[in-house]
């Protein structure tokens, strides 16, 4: 099973600007959202004695922080939590859960949401991590 449900934060802001409007929303896809599979997927498995895996998308951010967009850094860290917490409860029924950690990716959506060319897209990509 591999669970896959995340949305971007809509500004690229410190701490100090974060949207606690927009942050709800945020969590509700990338925390519940992701929550909601990996339970599914969980009880599916276990019930059935199906003995596999469970990859979750994380984020680089989610291991390390970054210095914008607070809010996507702060959901990625909770899903890095439920991957944990979900792989220590679920290895005695033969069932391992992982997460994998993209970094940003120059993509047209990444283009579009920035409202930058593919090359600026890629350099910001580069830039993300050395603040």
């Amino acid at each position: 099973m591999f669970s896959n449900a995340a949305i971007s934060s809509l500004s690229k802001h410190t701490v100090a600007e974060l949207h606690m409007s927009q942050l709800g929303r945020l969590f509700t896809v990338n925390v519940c959202g992701m929550a909601a599979c990996v339970k599914h997927a969980a009880r599916a498995t276990v019930e059935g004695r199906v003995r596999g895996s469970i990859a979750c998308t994380g984020s680089v951010g989610g291991s390390r922080g970054g210095p914008i967009a607070t809010d996507y850094i702060m959901s990625k860290h909770a899903v890095l939590g439920l991957m944990r917490s979900a792989s220590m409860q679920l290895a005695e029924h033969g069932i391992s859960v992982n997460w994998v950690s993209p970094n940003g990716l120059s993509t047209p959506l990444t283009c579009k949401l920035g409202g930058m060319n593919e090359e600026e897209a890629r350099e910001d990509c580069r830039n993300w991590w050395e603040g």
